[in-house]
């Protein structure tokens, strides 16, 4: 079951994965690669360990740890 996004949830979407992409650049030096591989996911886990108690606030954890781990698993392909 495919979930489909309206209108301001698909572009807050997309500036959460460019924010991440700013923030955690893919580097062709394998020593940097690393460390920012490490840095994003410290960060994840800080992002998961948020307890927000607003729906907002968990619809904005929810989307940057979804944002983030994408983020990761290209970065970790591009460590290879």
């Amino acid at each position: 079951m495919a979930i489909t996004l309206f209108g301001g949830e698909k572009q807050r979407k997309e500036q959460a994965d460019q924010s991440f992409a700013q923030k955690y650049p893919i580097s062709s030096d394998s020593s940097q690669l690393q460390k920012t591989l490490s840095e994003a996911q410290i960060e994840l886990v800080q992002i998961k360990n948020d307890q927000p108690t607003t729906s907002g606030g968990k619809r904005v954890r929810q989307r940057n740890i979804t944002a983030l781990s994408n983020r990761i698993m290209q970065i970790g392909r591009a460590h290879v």
